[in-house]
């Protein structure tokens, strides 16, 4: 079973080769200096001389090219993977400073900003991400509902587990969404949910669920303890 909070990802994308490792490594220094420069003239108000002052420097603007977006992406991806979120979501920032259209980094930045219950921050990355057409699009709007459940958005959290449904159906999405409705209390869509996430996967919904690691990082302890209860309602 894939959870793809954390553990879903798409290919690296390629860095254009170099003549040798040492070559390889100072063009990414250097592209990356480019890319942290652009996020401080972001960041801070251009330097505009008085009139008749042309001994003023002014900033100079950077010009970003989409390799140093892949590149950040890249750097990105092996924070990532080293669990080192914070330093993720700069090198993810990084690549959309880059390429404002970056889809990859954008869903890339909203599984950091999960991780590190930055729910808010996530879910305007997911939402970026759908906006600039990211392939896998059922898993942005199933992302979203998990995201808007742990902030307690539960009609957000409902429609966005449909819509992802409506492409894509598994059992954890048929779970959000039997989640999403038990806090609605609508119980006969809750129960209904829960029996098709039992059918896409029978061991999901195990009574020991609540001690398997992986789900947890879709579920907190409440959402487990309604997932218990639509077990026992469902066994009735």
């Amino acid at each position: 079973m894939q959870f793809r909070l954390f553990f879903f990802y798409v290919s690296v994308v390629g860095i254009g080769a170099c003549t040798s490792p040492s070559t390889n490594e100072q063009a990414e220094k250097l592209a990356l200096s480019a890319v942290d420069s652009a996020i401080q003239v972001v960041k801070t108000e251009p330097i505009i001389p008085p009139q008749n002052d042309v001994t003023t420097p002014q900033k100079p603007i950077v010009q970003l090219t989409k390799n140093d977006a892949k590149i950040a992406f890249a750097k990105g991806r092996e924070q990532e993977g080293a669990e080192n979120y914070a330093k993720a979501v700069l090198y993810y920032t990084q690549a959309i400073v880059a390429d404002s259209t970056f889809a990859d980094a954008y869903f890339q930045l909203g599984l950091v900003n999960g991780a590190l219950d930055n729910h808010t921050q996530a879910i305007a990355a997911y939402q970026k991400a759908i906006t600039y057409k990211y392939v896998a699009v059922a898993t942005c709007y199933a992302n979203l509902g998990y995201q808007q459940l742990a902030i307690k958005k539960y009609n957000q959290a409902r429609k966005n587990f449909q819509q992802a449904l409506a492409s894509t159906e598994d059992a954890e999405t048929y779970a959000g969404l039997a989640i999403a409705c038990y806090y609605l209390n609508d119980l006969g869509d809750a129960q209904q949910a829960y029996q098709k996430a039992a059918q896409f996967d029978a061991d999901f919904l195990k009574e020991d669920v609540t001690n398997t690691v992986s789900l947890k990082y879709l579920f907190t302890e409440a959402d487990m303890i309604a997932l218990t209860e639509l077990s026992k309602k469902n066994k009735k």
